[in-house]
């Protein structure tokens, strides 16, 4: 018999915690200048950007909804 309560919340679990280390190491290497930079940016930094987002949301919001039940 599987132990549900470690099944169950695990990929819960580790997309947390690979959310928790991205957000950490890239807050240390971007610059603070990222969001407002004297060159304005490629065109396509405007379209990567929120898809990234959105996904990473996504796939965040899915892994909660198995990680529940």
């Amino acid at each position: 018999m599987q132990n549900y309560a470690w099944g169950s919340y695990f990929y819960l679990g580790m997309s947390l915690l690979i959310l928790v280390l991205v957000t950490a190491m890239f807050s240390t290497t971007v610059p603070t200048r990222l969001l407002h930079p004297k060159i304005a940016p490629p065109y396509i930094v405007w379209l990567t950007a929120p898809k990234t987002t959105a996904h990473v949301s996504r796939v965040g919001l899915r892994l909660s909804e198995v990680g529940g039940s």
